[in-house]
């Protein structure tokens, strides 16, 4: 996304672009379900794993600890034999529709070419985005790219034994693994320690001696370097010390029409802030 501000200023000693927030995507977002897909391409993705047992676990974790472990705002769902370098299933969404509520019917919830389904006292998993489910609980019966779906069982606010990776029936098995991952932050825009936003571009350095001419508008333009999930809302803050911005100052981006910018606010000290919520792209 390339941001552009047009203003009225008389002098500029320094313009600073800065996110405020400390979340930032990872480079790997698979789209779809998929197959076959090494651990060290998900790992190197930026992706952690914040919950694994075994299909055979029972009663033990509970659905408010995986989601109080599994907090990024990406998650995934993968399953494989114990020990294996390769997931058998990976699928991935926004952690909102990952655990999005359907209770116990087979209508899914349309995220990332996925289809999602979660109750803590039915089942909790996928199918690709377009295929019907049978939930009993799991999902069971249904002959159309089965190799393509993933479930456990929970109940009571806990996950259950079994119930499929794929094609494979787990029930009571420990050769085989459930495993939530989340992306992992690659940069941090928060000053860490401190409330203060990250610099991540600097344009126009303009010694304190020199003055610019105000002939009409000051266009600035700053490329921002930080991929965006869909619906990502981060607040943008210019700040141009010894700058007043003018009646008017607007805001533009170029990249995804629907990205949107939220109203421009000015400040006593020279500053421009505004919201930016991430689009489909």
């Amino acid at each position: 996304m390339k941001i552009g501000y047009t203003t009225q200023a008389s002098l500029l000693l320094a313009a600073g672009f800065a996110f405020s927030g400390d979340a930032a995507a990872q480079s790997y977002m698979p789209a779809g379900v998929q197959e076959n897909v090494p651990e060290a391409t998900v790992t190197a993705g930026g992706w952690t794993v914040c919950h694994q047992s075994t299909f055979d676990t029972s009663g033990v974790d509970t659905l408010a600890s995986v989601q109080a472990a599994c907090s990024e705002p990406n998650l995934m769902m993968a399953c494989r034999p114990v020990g294996n370098a390769n997931f058998t299933l990976v699928a991935a969404a926004p952690r909102a529709d990952v655990f999005f509520e359907t209770g116990m019917s087979n209508v899914l919830h349309d995220a990332n070419g996925v289809g999602w389904y979660y109750n803590d006292s039915w089942s909790w998993g996928f199918a690709p985005q377009g295929e019907t489910v049978n939930r009993n609980s799991c999902d069971i019966g249904v002959a159309s790219q089965a190799n393509l779906r993933m479930c456990i069982h929970t109940g009571g606010g806990t996950l259950n034994s079994g119930f499929r990776c794929g094609s494979t029936y787990l029930n009571g098995n420990n050769a085989w693994e459930r495993v939530i991952l989340q992306s992992v932050p690659m940069v941090t825009l928060t000053v860490p320690g401190s409330n203060s936003p990250r610099l991540i571009a600097e344009e126009l350095i303009i010694p304190p001696n020199r003055t610019l001419t105000n002939a009409g508008n000051l266009d600035i333009e700053t490329t921002i370097e930080y991929a965006f999930s869909p619906g990502e809302v981060r607040y943008a803050r210019l700040h141009c010390p010894g700058v007043q911005f003018a009646p008017g100052t607007t805001v533009a981006f170029g990249g995804d029409p629907s990205n949107l910018i939220g109203a421009v606010n000015t400040t006593a000290d020279g500053a421009i802030y505004f919201s930016i919520t991430a689009g489909a792209t």
